[in-house]
């Protein structure tokens, strides 16, 4: 018996065919080779350039013809269709994969307190955390270590379903988002909330440490239960890895690594980040943050620090890391240190702000954002990251158009 209703069976099965021929063409080829150069801190011509559509998939969706009726199967167009107009409309640097990722279903018990967060009535709207911790030195001793569960058997049934629907035109693997970021400091918010955080380490320097050591034996714990479950996969491919940018290298086990040892995130990028502590000074972030973190890094093949924060005045500190190979360059960060300080040894994912792209597109501010990027790093490794894009204004067609600015900016700075 098929997996979906003929019907459905032939949408995904049309769009399979669509996807598989993209992934296998010499324009993906290309593009992979080029994220291959960045990441391996080869020069190129021309940096990559990339979209995240992120929030602005809202008004992207809408235009998505999604035609199949199982929910399952809803869920796998969706994706494909979602690829197809990445591959279509943005012009950047994205690669498409000449295979389909099959979700893989994993959850965690939590830290023995409820986590909660107080929203607006609007999707796209802010939000902030309801701090379950009022007394930390009361409070400390209800946290409790996350226990990792995989649902096999959705994992298992989901697979299937994509196996047999379109497997024998679209290969079909596993793919695990396990976790975004081992910064910690998200989950310190959410626990204790930012005044509160502030205030302790000046009155309870103690007490913050003591949270911050049990957060990173968390954080271990986390991610050898992940690796004993054997749900780690390669990230070294086509895979958006850190904070913004694709993982292809020369040096991580990709997709055809032989032998039958399970994978281990040493084996994978791995992303660190305290955007939460950007009011924090640098040596604050050094006492309280950083050498928890450094242990953590070590979890890792390669290290991609950092995500919104400005991180000019952390460097020193971030650098320690070993396996350090990328970091964030923020619309806040003083990009000409960041160049300076890191040289040809780390590659910069260098952000324009999104404010110029999602509400006034004003093409010439876009361009003064571009030249600010790329003028002090022309002699780094860099790739540029348009991100945290929560609204195009319904216009479409600014992805493309982004795109086309980058390129000329890259040629006025980047001569052959």
């Amino acid at each position: 018996m098929p997996a979906f209703h003929p019907k459905d069976t032939n949408i995904l099965r049309g769009l399979a065919d669509r996807l598989r021929t993209i992934g296998d063409s010499p324009e993906m080829d290309r593009r992979r080779e080029l994220w291959r150069r960045t990441n391996d801190l080869e020069p190129v011509e021309s940096p990559p350039i990339l979209i995240y559509a992120e929030g602005s998939w809202r008004e992207i969706d809408p235009t998505l013809t999604v035609a199949c009726q199982d929910p399952v199967a809803r869920e796998f167009e969706r994706t494909m269709r979602r690829n197809l107009f990445i591959a279509v409309q943005f012009g950047d640097d994205s690669v498409i994969n000449p295979y389909f990722e099959s979700p893989v279903f994993i959850s965690d018990t939590g830290f023995g307190v409820e986590i909660m967060h107080q929203t607006s009535d609007r999707p796209e709207g802010s939000w902030k955390p309801e701090p379950p911790i009022k007394d930390l030195a009361r409070d400390i001793e209800r946290l409790q270590f996350r226990d990792v569960s995989h649902d096999k058997e959705k994992s298992d049934r989901y697979f299937g379903l994509a196996q047999e629907t379109f497997g024998d035109l679209l290969p079909v693997i596993p793919r695990s988002d396990l976790f975004w970021s081992l910064g910690m400091t998200a989950t310190v918010m959410d626990l204790l909330g930012m005044e509160e955080f502030m205030l302790l380490m000046m009155d309870e320097p103690e007490l913050v440490h003591r949270l911050m050591d049990f957060l990173m034996r968390d954080s271990f714990r986390y991610v050898r239960q992940l690796e004993e479950l054997q749900v780690v996969n390669s990230n070294s491919e086509c895979w958006h890895i850190g904070s913004g940018g694709l993982g292809f290298n020369s040096t991580l086990p990709g997709l055809s690594r032989s032998g039958p040892a399970p994978l281990t995130f040493r084996d994978c990028w791995g992303l660190i980040e305290s955007q939460e502590t950007v009011g924090v000074s640098p040596e604050m972030f050094g006492e309280f943050v950083w050498p928890y973190q450094k242990q953590l890094a070590a979890c890792f093949g390669w290290l991609y620090y950092g995500c919104c924060e400005p991180l000019e005045n952390r460097l020193d500190y971030i650098r320690q890391a070993p396996n350090l190979r990328g970091v964030s360059v923020s619309p806040w960060a003083d990009v000409a240190r960041c160049a300076e300080l890191c040289g040809r040894d780390t590659v910069l994912y260098c952000k324009p702000n999104p404010s110029r792209v999602a509400v006034n597109f004003a093409e010439e501010a876009v361009k003064a954002d571009l030249d600010k990027i790329l003028e002090p790093t022309a002699g780094n490794n860099i790739a540029v990251i348009l991100k945290d894009l929560h609204t195009v204004s319904h216009d479409l067609s600014r992805y493309r158009r982004w795109s086309e600015l980058a390129r000329e900016a890259i040629r006025k700075h980047r001569k052959p």
